[in-house]
């Protein structure tokens, strides 16, 4: 991996430097999702590997006690194994706050990023084992580091842009971080809208814009829970009507909140002109972008036909798919879309039968669930 070349001690902390060196190693194994997946980033490194302070107590038959007081820490430690040139990262997972877990896994990927424990030649670092200097050196680059990694800048300003807004709660929320770090991060904002600068530019913001757009452009239906795209007219599930809204940090964290018991809808995989690459009733694999199937006659493409309330006539007879196809906007939709997105009309997938009622499939969804639920909790007596 790429790492920090310096060869001497610093005498003087190039805040910069650990800052850009926190955002390449980010830009470098992120998912680019948020909160920063720092499992994810561990495990892509060969010689790092992640334990926790009870494993390590059970392994060596020892208290958590004498663990902290062995590794000089109530939080974590980086031990580092000269012989085989690779890390193991230490935390107390004892410890409630997740947050601060966190924050402690970050700083010790500070540690091992900068090679701390290389420079001084220390398997830990410890105040008892370096000067007054080194260590305290040492721990401010890697608090810096843990902040920028977990709370980079490049892409909170991304937020930043959009809401034209920030406070606390909101990067707690969105970057998992405690109320300390949310605090270092707003009192960095504010000094550089002082001087006119609203984010920071480097590459790694690339990594997070898929998610940042996504999460900024969709929420979920209050109707049918499913997520939709904001500036839809109506629910593409369910039909409701829907409206824009207001951008506000308060409205987006609480999106990402029913985001948790989001609905996901059975969905066909379909191309970008909306047809599936064999037939959803039959699987007849010779579509070719027919409009319909040679073998059962389904009508192969999703597309918007309208709104009716039934697809039987006055004498109860069902009105032909052929019918109704000129009827709606035509608009191609999605998979899963039972209405149109626009003008709320049905689809055709949804009028030939290859979609259920969505209350129907939450309910089954539901039930299903609810059975989960009670066998998991009678297994557990």
């Amino acid at each position: 991996m790429e790492v920090a070349t310096t060869n001497t001690i610093s005498k003087s902390i190039d805040y910069e430097k650990v800052k850009n060196t926190a955002y390449t190693f980010l830009g470098k194994y992120t998912n680019g999702r948020l909160p920063v997946d720092l499992l994810h980033i561990i495990n892509q490194i060969d010689n790092l590997h992640l334990m926790k302070y009870s494993s390590f107590a059970k392994k060596q038959k020892l208290p958590l006690k004498e663990v902290c007081d062995m590794l000089q820490s109530e939080d974590g430690a980086l031990w580092y194994q000269p012989n085989t040139n690779s890390y193991i990262l230490l935390y107390n997972d004892t410890i409630l706050s997740r947050e601060r877990i966190r924050f402690t896994i970050a700083h010790e990927l500070g540690h091992y990023v900068l090679r701390h424990n290389e420079l001084t030649d220390k398997t830990i670092l410890s105040r008892y084992s370096l000067t007054t200097q080194e260590y305290n050196d040492f721990e401010t680059e890697a608090n810096f580091f843990a902040k920028h990694l977990l709370v980079p800048f490049p892409v909170l300003g991304n937020y930043v842009q959009f809401f034209h807004e920030m406070d606390t709660t909101f990067i707690q929320s969105v970057f998992n971080v405690s109320y300390s770090v949310a605090s270092f991060v707003i009192k960095n904002l504010r000094t550089m809208q002082s001087i006119g600068l609203v984010k920071e530019g480097h590459y790694v913001e690339e990594q997070f814009t898929t998610y940042i757009t996504t999460t900024q452009s969709t929420r979920i239906c209050k109707s049918c829970s499913s997520k939709i795209n904001r500036y839809s007219n109506y629910c593409h599930i369910c039909s409701m009507k829907q409206y824009q809204g207001v951008t506000t940090l308060e409205a987006y964290l609480d999106n990402q909140e029913k985001e948790k018991g989001r609905m996901r809808y059975s969905k066909y995989m379909l191309n970008e002109d909306g047809y599936p690459t064999k037939c959803p009733r039959c699987e007849n694999e010779e579509l070719d972008n027919n409009a319909f199937c040679n073998v059962c006659g389904l009508y192969a493409q999703n597309i918007c036909i309208g709104v009716w309330e039934s697809n039987y006539d006055n004498w109860g007879n069902l009105i032909p798919i052929q019918s109704v196809l000129n009827d709606g906007c035509r608009k191609i939709l999605a998979g899963n879309s039972r209405y149109c997105p626009d003008c709320g009309g049905k689809s055709t997938y949804f009028y030939q039968g290859l979609l259920k009622n969505w209350d129907i499939e939450k309910k089954e969804h539901d039930k299903f669930q609810t059975i989960g639920e009670v066998v998991s909790v009678y297994r557990e007596k």
